[in-house]
């Protein structure tokens, strides 16, 4: 790992689904009331720290994106609503949700945050998901998720895919700069003068 972060190599992105992935059960059918997470509950207790895993990953320059099929509200119910939630919307670089399969999604990631596909890593509890990235689009590196979500954390650690030999400031802020850089061009799209796109921005 250490190697690979020497030459470059290290992983940028993970790309994250969420029913059953950052919580138990479909927020779609269940409600935010019936998912599974945080204290009380093994499984809930598992996703909650997957998440804190998943956020001290954040807190070290690594991106966390957001590929689910699902409906946009539904989608940001827990990261708004839910007490137990650790990761907050704000810590998502790219949050896409819609109908399209995961490949497309994880294509429109990748040019969203203008990073290569090889820079991304695919957790997926949907094994029809995973089977589906891993054929046409070879170059992301796709994880073979445990059923049990217990062993979430140890799967995406024993990887070792975002080693780095040093984290800077820069590192740390990554996340924000992904975030001012996709306002500024939804920004740009939106005005129709540049002296208002220059003012507004």
């Amino acid at each position: 790992a250490q190697i690979a972060a020497l030459f470059g190599k290290s992983k940028k992105c993970v790309v994250l689904d969420l029913d059953n992935t950052l919580w138990g059960g479909v927020i779609g059918d269940d409600g935010l009331a019936g998912i599974l997470l945080g204290v009380g509950q093994p499984n809930g207790e598992a996703f909650q720290d997957f998440q804190r895993y998943l956020k001290a990953l954040k807190e070290r320059g690594v991106l966390l994106a957001v590929a689910s099929k699902n409906e946009i509200e539904n989608a940001l119910a827990p990261f708004r609503e839910h007490k137990d939630m650790v990761l907050e919307e704000s810590d998502i670089s790219c949050f896409l949700v819609n109908w399209e399969p995961k490949d497309s999604s994880i294509i429109q990631i990748a040019k969203q945050l203008n990073i290569g596909v090889d820079s991304l890593v695919f957790f997926d509890d949907n094994p029809a998901e995973r089977a589906l990235v891993r054929t046409s689009l070879p170059d992301v590196t796709v994880l073979e998720v445990p059923e049990d979500p217990a062993f979430y954390v140890q799967c995406l650690d024993d990887a070792n895919l975002f080693d780095t030999l040093s984290i800077t400031g820069e590192d740390r802020l990554r996340t924000q700069f992904f975030q001012n850089e996709s306002a500024r061009e939804q920004l740009e799209h939106a005005t129709v003068n540049y002296d208002d796109y220059l003012k507004q921005l």
